[in-house]
């Protein structure tokens, strides 16, 4: 949608040039809600005002809607899942990213402990190394589960790991903090000897699921709070020092564990979601 339209329910097809806002929409309520299909694409009709250039259509989609045409061809579930672990020896969250040396690297959950695998082709993965034990009886991280793994391009490359850690009897979890120069071995925060590795920074959410590096602020996405499919953004812009809650959150309520990337300037998120609860 180009220059200025101040009419209600303006269509906006989602896919194509134009669904970008240069100029000025007005009209009806805030929302944009799916209307119909226009040339293969989900159209949206934009019932509200995008006072500034550049904004973008913010859509709430009707859970009960189908929308084949969304998702068809887009993913192709691969015929000789699963790639990683068995029915008896489970890995479990883990997150995927680029070896320096070629190829990639996956970190997973599996036996309560945090392990990498690589892979040259993200189907088969090999070489599977413990890179950061159980924190072992009585401590807060008995068991590793969640884990998100990157490099940190604003010191010198360094490894980061935020992992969900849980206590013996599975009753409490936190966020903690490892950090690595090499990515085979991680040593956790340094707290002093007490509840080494535990990083506080957000609040009760205990998932820590993505991170993206945005210029020189980072974002990181839990899940947690105020329950355990509420997603929930935090920032830091003192390379991981401190954190500041979006103002916003949560960004989602039943929709939880998101992905993100991006891609040509587009960020784009997977984010799954219970089907028989709505969504916002």
């Amino acid at each position: 949608v180009t220059g200025s339209d101040t009419a209600a329910s303006t269509t906006i097809v989602v896919g194509e040039t134009g669904n970008k806002i240069n100029g000025t929409l007005a009209g009806g309520s805030t929302t944009a809600m799916i209307a119909s299909t226009v040339g293969g694409y989900p159209a949206f009709h934009l019932n509200g005002t995008a006072s500034s250039s550049g904004q973008y259509v913010s859509v709430n989609i009707n859970s009960n809607i189908v929308r084949p045409d969304e998702t068809a061809n887009l993913w192709t579930k691969y015929s000789g899942n699963p790639v990683l672990g068995s029915t008896s020896s489970r890995v479990l969250y883990g997150s995927i990213t680029k070896n320096p040396a070629g190829g990639w690297y996956f970190f997973g959950s599996y036996q309560g402990n945090i392990s990498r695998w690589q892979s040259t082709d993200l189907v088969n993965w090999t070489n599977q190394t413990e890179v950061l034990p159980s924190g072992g009886v009585g401590a807060w991280d008995y068991s590793l589960i969640v884990t998100s793994v990157f490099q940190d391009p604003l010191n010198n490359g360094a490894w980061i790991m935020l992992y969900r850690g849980q206590n013996s009897s599975g009753t409490i979890y936190q966020i903690g903090l490892a950090t690595s120069s090499d990515g085979t071995t991680f040593t956790r925060k340094n707290n002093g000897g007490v509840n080494n590795g535990l990083f506080p920074q957000f609040g009760s959410n205990y998932d820590p699921t993505d991170v993206m590096l945005v210029g020189t602020t980072y974002y990181v996405y839990v899940d947690g709070s105020p329950a355990h499919g509420t997603t929930n953004v935090y920032y830091s812009t003192d390379d991981f020092n401190t954190f500041t809650s979006y103002s916003g959150n949560p960004i989602f309520n039943n929709a939880f564990c998101p992905t993100v990337w991006n891609y040509n300037g587009y960020y784009y998120m997977l984010i799954p979601r219970d089907l028989g609860t709505s969504s916002s």
